[in-house]
């Protein structure tokens, strides 16, 4: 159920943040995409955007993987909690008329790259991810561990794990 319940908020999220920004904001395959075609078309400015949204979103991802790794008592609740307050925070905040499309960008695309830090596994199935925000989550996954100094996990079935503990 919250597998469920987390895919229909980001797709929500995703789709408002591309009506009103024109923006994918959780699934940074378009986001590629856009970036990689407009860079190819010499249309730089056009490109930041998107460019705004997969960094955020990688940012995002070792904001979420550096508390879900912790030993904080509770992270999954505080990372629950600290996705509901940004996305609270930016319904509050945003505007479709704003001249500040960048920070609507930067905010939503960090929190769904937190939210995607909160599920790894059901049970002992993986939740699979789209491919480029997969790529994505593990490079920001890899950059908090390292940050933190900790080692890989190597070996069948090992990886690094998104999040750290299957109970809050």
């Amino acid at each position: 159920m919250l597998a469920v319940c987390l895919a229909a908020i980001a797709g929500y999220v995703d789709a408002y943040g591309f009506v009103t920004f024109s923006t994918f904001v959780s699934f940074m395959s378009g986001n590629t995409t856009h970036a990689g075609i407009r860079l190819g078309g010499q249309t730089f400015a056009l490109a930041l955007p998107a460019a705004a949204a997969i960094l955020s979103f990688v940012a995002g991802v070792i904001a979420g993987t550096l508390l879900t790794s912790s030993r904080t008592p509770h992270a999954r609740r505080i990372l629950y909690l600290s996705i509901a307050a940004l996305l609270a925070l930016n319904i509050g905040a945003s505007h479709p008329a704003s001249n500040f499309i960048y920070p609507g960008i930067a905010m939503l695309s960090f929190t769904m790259g937190m939210m995607n830090t909160a599920l790894s596994r059901v049970g002992k199935q993986t939740v699979n991810l789209t491919f480029v925000t997969g790529t994505l989550s593990q490079i920001g996954a890899h950059l908090a561990l390292a940050v933190k100094r900790a080692p890989l996990n190597d070996g069948e079935g090992a990886g690094i794990r998104t999040s750290a503990a299957p109970y809050c």
